[in-house]
């Protein structure tokens, strides 16, 4: 492999990076807002239902298969999809986790709509 120090210096920054923001974390999220969400979730009698759109969705579904990974009923919705009908598969009981990296995305603020919030 050609350059693997140049590869190398790039995955180190990877990491780097990831650490800074790793420990930033604790300085950027609400500790009510956080065990309000750790407290609804451990409630949650049914399935847990992450959805996002673009980058968000890919952390929806890294979400949703970590939930189930760990034996919690858990699943990724598209919320493109669940304006059309998909929202039929939630049920009362169901949680419901939307990701969204500004908070005004479309298809999120419609699908809150959508779900009755």
């Amino acid at each position: 492999m050609k350059n693997k120090g140049k590869f190398w210096q790039k995955a180190v920054n990877v990491w780097q990076t990831g650490s800074r923001e790793l420990d930033r974390l604790e300085k950027t999220i609400n500790q009510e807002a956080f065990f309000k969400c750790v407290e609804v979730v451990g409630r949650c009698k049914g399935k847990i239902i992450t959805a996002g759109v673009g980058t968000s969705a890919a952390a929806a579904k890294k979400i949703a298969h970590s939930l189930s990974c760990i034996e919690r009923s858990a699943f990724f919705l598209s919320p493109g999809d669940a304006v059309h009908g998909a929202l039929g598969a939630a049920q009362a009981g169901d949680v419901a986790i939307l990701f969204s990296k500004g908070g005004g995305t479309r298809e999120i603020v419609n699908l809150r709509t959508c779900s009755g919030e």
